[in-house]
């Protein structure tokens, strides 16, 4: 079996778009390796991402998925906002989308469809995360499913 070729350096030890490799000059052969760990279509990684900054891990999810933003669990940790940690094995990101977009179904992604206003959403490293007021307006609706009924 051939060793494949190293990917440039851009795109070492972080997850990157179809569209990053193809700047950076990567194969498609390349590309489809069995070396390259998937995060769903578009999306690959040559190894795991845990030690990454979660903007950095979040970015190719945002960038694939138009007219998305950083939303509820995943806006708070960007904003550095405090929350209660929940499943901490699962790593999955929270988007936003505005009411009325397509159905978006990726691994690792949690997709929230919502009345979404242009104010609402600002740029955090790069990446359009939704406002610590609105984060804190998503986070209060996942708090309050979360609490146990009264019997």
């Amino acid at each position: 079996m051939k060793t494949p070729r190293p990917l440039p350096e851009e795109l070492r030890g972080r997850p990157f778009t179809l569209v990053d490799a193809s700047l950076a000059g990567v194969s498609s052969r390349r590309w489809r390796h069995s070396s390259m760990e998937r995060f769903g279509r578009g999306i690959r990684m040559e190894s795991a991402t845990a030690a990454l900054p979660l903007s950095v891990r979040v970015r190719p999810f945002i960038e694939v998925n138009p007219r998305c933003a950083a939303s509820h669990a995943t806006a708070a940790e960007l904003h550095g906002l405090p929350q209660r940690r929940q499943n901490e094995g699962l790593e999955a990101y929270h988007l936003i989308r505005p009411e009325g977009a397509a159905h978006l179904a990726r691994p690792h992604v949690i997709v929230h469809r919502m009345k979404l206003f242009e104010d609402e959403v600002m740029m955090v490293d790069g990446l359009p995360v939704t406002t610590p007021a609105r984060t804190w307006l998503d986070m209060v609706e996942v708090l309050d499913s979360a609490r146990p009924k009264k019997p």
